[in-house]
């Protein structure tokens, strides 16, 4: 993305004047907004006031991420994508907004996407890689006209850190307490949009959040509660994600405590100043390959669902929700198949054994995806298992909500070469198409690329605009295919292994309990 240097809009907010730039894609950009401050480490956040920026705010580049490790699977995508952005803990909750020029927005305002971005809780910016110049434009073009807001929030320990401590220290400050203080950002990013798009041409009654793997996962979340920040949500390779329990919180935070040299019987005050005082370096020894930090249950903000149940065994969706369309990649799993490329049969199979300890249940996975086959049979469907298990699950269990989901599987191949996973549809991929980056629908990409991207993004934008993106799976148990020319909706097998494989309840917690240990074995090594 590239600007013209000669358009540089202007936003005025009650006395502050937000200025931005326009790309050389005729879409004005306003990057790098910040929308709430942190009191302190793992406090709660709170909504910053458009005015507390000043009278000016230069808005022409990408704000700070939250900090977090080097993240390898993202170096394996850089051909679709080019940039980075700094990372900073106090400064990262910022936004970005796209929206086309002002003669060409509705009066009565246009759509707005929200987008969360993924990258397990632990890794990811709503930057470069997600630069919406190309869907804002395409938008235009279309006719269907809309706003962008990417966003940032806080990962890892900084945003999913809880304990018994951090809940008094909230309720003796008079604060809400958020287990999942991420999340909670997230929020404020929404209510902020909600406050203010309308400055940017976007209409705050007409708001879709959309996200992909974590960032799915989070879309979903704000859809079952009681706070209606949007109307619709198109989640994108959202991961069967069990919840840590407030005992598995309290643990992984008496770990980091007693790893600083703290005794548990410290006073809470001296835990959380000891912890607050550690540099970002310090915290990265603490936490590198000791434990896992992800969303924590909370009743109170996951008001319809079953307790412990992972989020998408929601009894009910909220009566504000206009609209849902969920999905996933074919070959999901493969970036981590230098975990298990080189294991021998009796490897995968002990694997199996360990994630599936019902003897009857780890018989039919092993008949069902022929792990027991020749070695490469049984990578294969071992790879299968794992993607099902992680991914093609919760398609498959919202399938049977009542209310109207549409479904669909990205089927369209990394075809680039040198590409490490030339070949698959694997998990990210399928971001480059629904943001048409110039790799994927330039004129110089192959014709498949460009008609997967065309058949991806307009649908979206269909979406957006209201309408439902294709018929709902419960009318004629039909998905839609994502794969160039071969793009449409079709009757699918694609649930027929797991639903031979989960046929009781008993059967379902066995394989939540399964991702639970695959998510843990495949984040380790990069935590």
């Amino acid at each position: 993305m590239s600007k013209n240097a000669a358009a540089k809009p202007m936003v005025k907010i009650s006395n502050t004047w937000i200025q931005g730039f326009v790309s050389q894609e005729g879409v004005a950009n306003y990057l790098g907004l910040k929308y709430a401050s942190i009191p302190a480490r793992f406090r709660t956040a709170t909504l910053l006031e458009v005015d507390r920026l000043g009278d000016f705010v230069d808005a022409s580049a990408y704000g700070p991420c939250c900090p977090q490790p080097e993240n390898k699977n993202q170096e394996s995508r850089r051909h679709l994508f080019a940039g980075t952005v700094s990372m900073s803990e106090f400064e990262c909750l910022n936004l970005n907004i796209y929206t086309p020029s002002e003669s060409l927005l509705d009066p009565s305002g246009c759509p707005v996407v929200v987008w969360i971005h993924g990258g397990g809780w632990i890794f990811g910016a709503g930057g470069p890689e997600y630069d919406g110049n190309y869907l804002i434009k395409h938008s235009v073009n279309k006719g269907k006209p809309c706003v962008l807001v990417t966003i940032n929030y806080r990962l890892g320990r900084y945003g999913f850190l809880a304990s018994g401590e951090l809940q008094a220290e909230a309720e003796s400050n008079a604060e809400n307490y958020y287990p999942n203080q991420g999340l909670h950002d997230q929020q404020l990013a929404l209510q902020w949009v909600q406050r203010y798009v309308h400055h940017f041409g976007g209409n705050p009654s007409k708001v879709t959040i959309a996200g992909q793997s974590a960032g799915g996962f989070s879309a979903l979340t704000h859809l079952i509660t009681d706070i209606p920040l949007c109307r619709a949500g198109w989640i994108m390779s959202s991961p069967l994600d069990p919840f840590i329990s407030v005992t598995q919180a309290q643990q992984t935070f008496d770990r980091l405590v007693t790893g600083t040299g703290l005794r548990l019987s410290s006073s809470n005050s001296e835990k959380l100043t000891k912890l607050r005082n550690l540099t970002e370096l310090e915290m990265d020894e603490l936490v590198r390959g000791k434990m896992l930090i992800r969303p924590v249950w909370d009743p109170i903000w996951f008001a319809y669902q079953e307790e412990q149940k992972p989020v998408e065994w929601t009894s009910d969706f909220p009566e504000w929700l206009q609209g849902l369309t969920i999905g996933w990649a074919a070959d999901e799993v493969i970036t981590f198949q230098t975990l298990w490329a080189s294991w021998s049969v009796q490897e995968l199979l002990a694997t199996v054994n360990v994630m599936i300890p019902d003897q009857e249940m780890e018989r039919d996975v092993i008949q069902i995806y022929g792990i027991a086959g020749p070695p490469e049979k049984a990578l294969s469907g071992f790879v299968e298992f794992a993607s099902d298990c992680l991914y093609t699950r919760m398609p498959q269990a919202l399938s049977q909500a009542q209310f109207p989901i549409s479904i669909y599987r990205f089927e369209q191949i990394d075809d680039f070469n040198g590409s490490v996973y030339r070949g698959s549809a694997y998990h990210c991929l399928d971001n480059a198409y629904l943001f048409r980056l110039p790799a994927i629908a330039g004129t110089d990409a192959p014709e498949a690329r460009r008609l997967t991207t065309d058949a991806v993004s307009d649908r979206f934008l269909a979406f957006v605009y209201g309408t439902q993106a294709w018929e709902p799976f419960k009318t004629g148990q039909k998905i839609m295919y994502f794969n160039g020319a071969n793009s449409g909706l079709v009757e699918s097998k694609a649930f027929e292994k797991l639903s031979q494989l989960v046929s009781t309840e008993e059967r379902e917690t066995i394989l939540i309990d399964a991702a639970e240990r695959m998510l843990e074995h495949m984040r380790r090594p990069a935590d």
